[in-house]
């Protein structure tokens, strides 16, 4: 782990780029090894010094259920069952069955060493019961046929020395005996796994999603989309993910707005989109209404933008939210009953 970590988005970017590494290594051939265990004792650290944020903590909750999925999840299965025994050539014939990913049956001819001989000869054959060999886990098989660059386990875990023969295959025990099998052991901070379930190919599907909207859009692009249909706030999306969310858990906007579209249609950046951000929050006296003063208040604080009487405001408001704005709304903007709600919401890092 040599790149410099200034933050903790900083150290959960490094993390997710060697994610994506590893889900193209067997695409690719080969692989350079890298300390996941390592990175998360980083990241606890930097947690355990900074104030508590739901974002990084539901970020947090999805690294471990990830990398225990990767480790500790089994793809294969490998069982057999001996078929015949060739007394004269001393060669056994086995059946191979592998269940899961790539599935298929191999007969496989071995040598019979001596100690084994007269084990074989009292054998009742074919055998009718497979025997279980081995599961291969997830992120094994990722890695399975790589040419692997062992350089970083070198340095860190051997300081020099020669890496036994067999460390691979007995990689899971020697780094994760003391974790129990279990990511979230790593974390000496207080770490909730939140509800939700999330595999290694939903979460790197998902980050790609993620890193396609952070791309910059061409000027041929910008010049199809009318000035009108987005914001223009300087935030990053990891900020914007936050402020989101938090807008999602306090019922300001719906859980069915995406943080792509939220991402575009505040900044101007990312893919253009069709789709609204849904503004639902309801007032407090007129609970049947929605609360067009909130969403007025939010824009002034988030977007920092001049919230006036002037059509410009009222046609950007209608194709970004859907909503139609009267003037009266615009001039109650400061007395919005949800201010501080937002404030908070805002105020979060």
């Amino acid at each position: 782990m040599t790149q410099e970590i200034k933050t903790i988005d900083d150290l959960f970017d490094l993390i997710d780029n060697e994610l994506i590494i590893l889900s193209e290594a067997k695409q690719k051939g080969k692989y350079k090894w890298f300390d996941f265990v390592a990175a998360l004792r980083v990241l606890d650290d930097r947690i355990q010094n900074a104030e508590y944020n739901k974002y990084r903590s539901r970020k947090v909750s999805n690294l471990i259920k990830v990398l225990n999925d990767l480790y500790y999840t089994p793809v294969q299965t490998c069982c057999k069952r001996i078929l015949s025994y060739d007394k004269e050539r001393k060669i056994a014939t086995s059946e191979w069955h592998i269940s899961g990913k790539d599935a298929r049956v191999e007969l496989v001819e071995n040598e019979v060493p001596f100690q084994k001989q007269a084990h074989y000869e009292s054998l009742r054959l074919p055998e009718e019961n497979f025997t279980k060999l081995c599961d291969t886990f997830k992120f094994s098989y990722l890695l399975r046929g790589c040419e692997i660059d062992y350089s970083n386990l070198e340095s860190t875990y051997f300081s020099g020395t020669e890496i036994p023969e067999h460390f691979w295959e007995e990689w899971d025990f020697y780094l994760f005996s003391e974790q129990q099998k279990e990511f979230r052991r790593v974390f000496n901070a207080n770490v909730d796994l939140d509800e939700n379930t999330i595999t290694f190919e939903k979460y790197i599907m998902q980050l790609k999603a993620e890193r396609n909207v952070l791309r910059v859009s061409t000027g041929a692009d910008r010049e199809s989309v009318s000035n009108n249909s987005y914001f223009s706030v300087n935030r990053s999306y990891p900020e914007i993910q936050r402020i989101l969310s938090a807008l999602q858990q306090q019922g300001f906007v719906s859980t069915d707005t995406t943080v792509e579209t939220f991402y575009y249609r505040m900044t101007g950046k990312g893919v253009s989109t069709p789709d609204k951000i849904e503004w639902i929050k309801k007032g407090k006296r007129r609970k049947r209404e929605i609360s067009k003063s909130s969403l007025v208040y939010f824009l002034q604080k988030f977007a920092n933008y001049n919230v006036d009487q002037t059509s410009d405001c009222k046609n950007r408001i209608k194709e970004v939210f859907g909503i139609s704005l009267p003037s009266s709304t615009i001039t109650r903007s400061s007395n919005c009953e949800y201010g501080a709600e937002i404030d908070n919401i805002l105020s979060v890092q």
